[in-house]
């Protein structure tokens, strides 16, 4: 018995035009595979242009909680919503409307995800009308597919939500849902945060036990490194679970971590895909050519806290990370030489401000920013012998010097940081000479 999700992002649904091709990707998609039962996930309409109003719709309804030009970007909303529907004849979203004229600023999460939840909500009845004609689905709204979850903004499903979607979509044949949106226990609309869509596709894959995931995207998967820095980066056709995850929590925006891991319990291949299924599979295990390093992440925006002590004596590093998590921030590396510490992290001003004050009494103290961190990423490199040296001799060919290299325990990466203006060099160097032959 074949189950499928499919999830549509802002950028294929911007407007009828990308949304007729949302709908004749469901429809083909069921018509070649014929599927038990196809789940199809929907996001809120996308970025038109670089203008204002041309802004995603998420963006305009956070605008809109935050008082900013409430009744311009409301209005946009509306305005965009009723085109699509005229220019795809299909009924327009009256209540919904009404529900957002009313909507104002607000301070709590509640009123966020009260507001910021109709961008989803206005694109889901609209698609699922104009799926309709073409195949017999139904729509079921944020409290009525079984995403049960905790907060009501950046919340995360309940050990509840896996049996509740189970039960509330079993017998159901086509199905259209929002992604990002879910439900609490007093029945409220909240928000899952970031990537949250996904999160929605791969929650739902592992509580039907799907055979795929298909994430549709303008971008036909991924790639080895950030296009803006290497503008023809390879797409890399296969990604283990724990690779994705890595590369997400190293810098990486195509899918957060959290959303891949309902996939990984259940072991669902994730597919992201353009509109002609060119892109990458992530999945348990990969052929033995895709084994090694095989992508490169970068992050700027990072520091350097070097700490010097007189004496050698017991406990240095035990005090001095203390003193990081009493300020709520993260290491990401440290090198030791002797009498001296160097520290790498990310945080805000307010908690570095925190953590100076609370160690600058005990320790000498020096304090370097704008650092990128850049990290190359794939399981096996454990077998390549020579990566670090081939890493650092990349750096020296173009003259970049780096603070700290270290590879992580599970072997899944080597990281090494570089003053922020030297981050594209420093990636574009490592492509070319990792990578350079790949294709």
């Amino acid at each position: 018995m074949l189950k499928y999700v499919l999830k549509f992002g802002g950028t294929s649904l911007k407007d009828s035009t990308a949304i007729r091709k949302a709908r004749d990707t469901v429809t083909n998609f069921h018509e070649k595979r014929k599927p038990e039962q196809l789940i199809v996930v929907v996001s809120a309409a996308g970025k038109l242009d670089d203008s204002y109003l041309g802004d995603k719709v998420t963006n305009l309804l956070e605008r809109v909680h935050r008082g900013e030009n409430l009744g311009q970007n409301k209005q946009e909303v509306i305005s965009r919503t009723r085109k699509i529907c005229e220019q795809l004849e299909i009924p327009q979203p009256t209540p919904l409307y009404e529900e957002l004229k009313r909507a104002s600023s607000g301070d709590t999460d509640r009123d966020y995800s009260r507001t910021v939840s109709l961008g989803e909500r206005l694109m889901l009845h609209p698609f699922g009308g104009f799926l309709a004609k073409t195949l017999e689905c139904i729509v079921l709204d944020y409290n009525q597919f079984g995403m049960l979850t905790n907060d009501c903004k950046d919340a995360t499903a309940t050990e509840e939500a896996t049996i509740e979607i189970e039960r509330s979509l079993q017998g159901k044949k086509v199905v259209v849902v929002p992604g990002f949106l879910g439900y609490n226990k007093q029945e409220e609309v909240t928000t899952l945060g970031r990537d949250g869509s996904n999160y929605t596709a791969t929650k739902i894959a592992e509580a039907i036990t799907a055979d795929s995931v298909f994430i549709f995207s303008d971008e036909p998967g991924v790639r080895r490194a950030h296009p803006k820095f290497v503008p023809d980066a390879e797409v890399i056709g296969e990604l283990t679970y724990d690779e994705a995850i890595e590369f997400a929590e190293l810098g990486a925006k195509i899918i957060n971590p959290r959303a891949v891991y309902p996939a990984k319990i259940e072991n669902i291949p994730i597919y992201i895909v353009d509109e002609s299924y060119q892109g990458t599979v992530i999945s348990s295990s990969v052929s033995t050519e895709h084994l090694g390093a095989k992508i490169i992440a970068s992050s700027p925006g990072h520091y350097i806290l070097t700490v010097k002590y007189e004496t050698d004596k017991p406990g240095v590093l035990s005090n001095i990370a203390a003193r990081f998590e009493n300020a709520g921030i993260n290491i990401e590396s440290i090198a030791d030489e002797r009498h001296a510490l160097s520290v790498a992290f990310f945080g805000n001003e307010g908690n570095i401000g925190q953590l100076i004050r609370a160690m600058g009494n005990e320790y000498k103290l020096t304090l370097e920013n704008r650092f990128a961190r850049i990290s190359v990423i794939g399981e096996g490199m454990r077998n390549q012998a020579g990566l670090i040296a081939k890493i650092a001799n990349s750096f020296k060919r173009r003259g970049i010097s780096f603070e700290m290299i270290s590879q992580a325990l599970n072997q899944l990466n080597i990281t090494t940081f570089v003053q922020q203006e030297y981050e594209r060099i420093a990636v574009k160097s490592l492509y070319d000479d990792l990578f350079g032959n790949s294709k």
